[in-house]
C-alpha cells in the first residue's frame, strides 16, 4: 500500500512502473523497464540487419575471389555498428573512392592506357576465335588494401548525416 501512495515523483509526473493513467489517453503507462527492453531488441535486430546487408555484396565478391575475407568481415562489422542505412552508405563511398584511386595509380605508373587497351581486347575475347583470344592484363590481378578506403568512406558517410545521432 505504501508503494502505491507515492506513485508521483517530485517533478509531478508518475514514477516508472506506476499504474497511473498516462496523460490524455486514460490508459496506464508501461513500465520503463519494458520500454528499455524493446529498444534494446529493436537495436539488436537493426544491428543484425546491418551486418547481413553490408556483408552481402562483399561476400559475393569474396566468392568470386575479388576481395579478401578480411574485407568482408570489416564491412560486415561496420554494418553491424552503424546500421543498414549508414553502413551501406559507408560501403558505397569506400568502393567509389577505391574505384577512383585505382585508375589514378595506374596513370601515375604510366600503365593506364595500355591496361584499358588490353582490357578492351580481353573483353572481346569470348566472341573471337580461340586462336585470337587474349588473357586479362596483369594489372587486373593486382590487389589493393581496402581498409583505408573503408575508413574514408565511413568518414564521408558519417559527415553527410544530419543530425549525426540519426546515423548511428
Amino acid at each position: 500500500l505504501s508503494d502505491r501512495v507515492n506513485d508521483v515523483s517530485s517533478a509531478g509526473g508518475p514514477v516508472a512502473g506506476s499504474t497511473q493513467p498516462h496523460e490524455g489517453t486514460g490508459r496506464s503507462r508501461p513500465p520503463a523497464w519494458r520500454l528499455r527492453g524493446s529498444w534494446r531488441l529493436g537495436r539488436a535486430l537493426l544491428s543484425i540487419a546491418g551486418l547481413a546487408l553490408c556483408a552481402l555484396v562483399p561476400y559475393l565478391a569474396f566468392r568470386l575471389r575479388v576481395v579478401g575475407g578480411g574485407d568482408v568481415k570489416l564491412l560486415a562489422s561496420l554494418g553491424a555498428l552503424l546500421g543498414p542505412s549508414t553502413g551501406i552508405s559507408a560501403e558505397f563511398y569506400a568502393l567509389a573512392i577505391a574505384a577512383l584511386y585505382v585508375p589514378t595509380r595506374l596513370a601515375y605508373q604510366g600503365r593506364l592506357l595500355s591496361t584499358i587497351y588490353e582490357s578492351t581486347l580481353a573483353a572481346a575475347s569470348p566472341i573471337l576465335p580461340r586462336a585470337r583470344r587474349r588473357p586479362l592484363p596483369d594489372a587486373m590481378f593486382e590487389g589493393i588494401r581496402l581498409s583505408p578506403f573503408v575508413f574514408l568512406g565511413t568518414a564521408v558517410a558519417l559527415a553527410s548525416c544530419r543530425p549525426i545521432s540519426s546515423c548511428v
